[in-house]
């Protein structure tokens, strides 16, 4: 918490028909969702009689072995993915190679306007689909912020005061802007990744 103490963290699995409409849902201890989490949901959703469907979860709870398990019991997956080894290298590829904002490509969610390029993909042992998602409003947003916060530390540095942790990569000890190390975190700006079992189409 902000005030420095620790609280139980517990995680919460909502069970949805394609409509919206709520079936059950189910708390889980911890912050770690393995294997027995995943067969008692799957027990669960059996239970009402759901044989089928599709398991969405973020990408703190996203591994080979959870995608892989929920396959193998009838159930494909949409989860959020970690910008990390090989799928750092698949977006970087696009981003370098594709034109991701273009008409084709956009999708409107709410208020917000987001360019997806799919791509066939591998995750560990399963087979699926890559969705590169670029929301360029979060994008301008981010590296606003960012210059501003390496603006003021650059003032700081001239008044040989101490500077923020994460803007220190950014400088030399004299406060000189180091521009290689700014356009690379730049390149993944606004960009989030999801992973799904099944082929969809980025309006999904």
């Amino acid at each position: 918490t902000k005030e420095g103490g620790f609280k139980k963290v517990v995680q919460i699995a909502l069970a949805l028909t394609k409509e919206g409409i709520p079936i059950f849902h189910k708390t889980f201890p911890g912050n770690v969702f393995d294997a027995r989490s995943l067969f008692e949901l799957i027990r669960l959703l059996k239970e009402y009689g759901i044989e089928k469907g599709f398991l969405v979860w973020d990408r703190g709870v996203t591994s080979d072995t959870n995608i892989s398990d929920a396959k193998k019991l009838g159930f494909d997956t949409i989860c959020g993915v970690a910008m990390k080894g090989n799928v750092i290298k698949e977006v970087d590829n696009i981003i370098e190679n594709e034109e991701i904002i273009i008409p084709k490509n956009r999708v409107q969610l709410h208020n917000c306007s987001y360019y997806v390029i799919r791509r066939k993909y591998k995750l560990g042992s399963t087979n699926g689909y890559l969705y590169v998602c670029l929301n360029p409003k979060n994008k301008v947003e981010t590296q606003e912020k960012r210059l501003r916060e390496i603006h003021e530390a650059q003032k700081l540095i001239q008044k040989r005061k101490k500077i923020k942790t994460n803007v220190q990569k950014y400088l030399t000890r004299k406060g000189n802007l180091i521009e290689s190390v700014l356009h690379q975190t730049e390149k993944h700006d606004g960009v989030s990744i999801l992973f799904c079992t099944k082929k969809l189409q980025t309006e999904e």
